[in-house]
C-alpha cells in the first residue's frame, strides 16, 4: 500500500473539515484551523450561503443546521456528488449503497454486478441526471472486472524534489480518467 497524499488546505477538503469542526465546537473570533490559519471567509460562507452556521453577538460561529455535516461528507471522495444505488427487487425501493460519480462507470454501469452484504445485484439502469443506479437482486455465476485508465497533466508546478527513484511535486494538475471496459468471468462448476 502506498501512503495517501492529500493537500489538507484544498478548499473542498478544508471546507468539509471546517463543517465537521464547527458541528463539534463553536469557532471563536480569530481562531485558526490547523496549518491553514484564519478560516473567517469559510465561516462566513457557511453562515451566509449554506445557513449551516450562525454568528452569535460575541462573534462565535455555531452550528445551527439540524443535519450533522457527517451526512454530507464522504470519506471516499473529496466531493459530495454521488450516485445512489437502489434495490428495486421488492415492493419497496431500498437504498443499498452510494458511490462517487467517478467510479460509477466502472462499478454501476448497466449490466454490472454490484455486491452488497454478500448478495449480488444486477444494475439495470444508471441515470446520470437523477444520480440513481437501479438494481435488482440476482444470483449469477459471473463476476465482472472493470478496467480504467488515467492520465495526469501538470498544469503548473510549484515545487519539486527527487527522493530516490521518485519525483515528489506540488502544483496544479489535470487528471483525465476513463472507463475502458470490463472482463466477464464465468464460474466453472464440477
Amino acid at each position: 500500500m502506498e501512503h495517501a497524499r492529500i493537500n489538507a488546505d484544498n478548499l473542498v477538503i478544508l471546507l468539509n473539515h471546517v463543517r465537521c469542526a464547527a458541528f463539534e465546537l463553536p469557532f471563536e473570533p480569530g481562531e485558526a484551523f490547523g496549518s491553514f490559519g484564519d478560516v473567517h471567509e469559510l465561516l462566513e460562507y457557511l453562515a451566509e450561503e449554506e445557513h449551516s452556521l450562525h454568528q452569535s453577538p460575541g462573534g462565535a460561529y455555531r452550528w445551527v443546521n439540524p443535519e450533522p455535516p457527517t451526512d454530507s461528507v464522504n470519506l471516499r471522495t473529496g466531493g459530495s456528488d454521488t450516485i445512489v444505488i437502489q434495490d428495486m427487487s421488492g415492493p419497496e425501493t431500498l437504498v443499498i449503497g452510494e458511490i462517487d460519480r467517478q467510479s460509477a462507470p466502472i462499478m454501476v454501469h448497466e449490466g454490472a454486478i454490484y455486491l452488497h452484504e454478500g448478495r449480488q445485484f444486477a444494475i439495470k439502469t444508471l441515470d446520470w441526471e437523477t444520480g440513481i443506479a437501479s438494481a435488482q437482486q440476482t444470483d449469477v455465476d459471473i463476476t465482472l472486472r472493470a478496467s480504467s485508465a488515467s492520465e495526469v497533466a501538470i498544469i503548473e508546478g510549484d515545487e519539486s524534489e527527487i527522493a530516490g527513484d521518485v519525483v515528489k511535486a506540488r502544483g496544479l494538475v489535470e487528471v483525465t480518467w476513463q472507463a475502458k471496459g470490463y472482463r466477464m468471468n464465468q464460474a466453472l462448476h464440477a
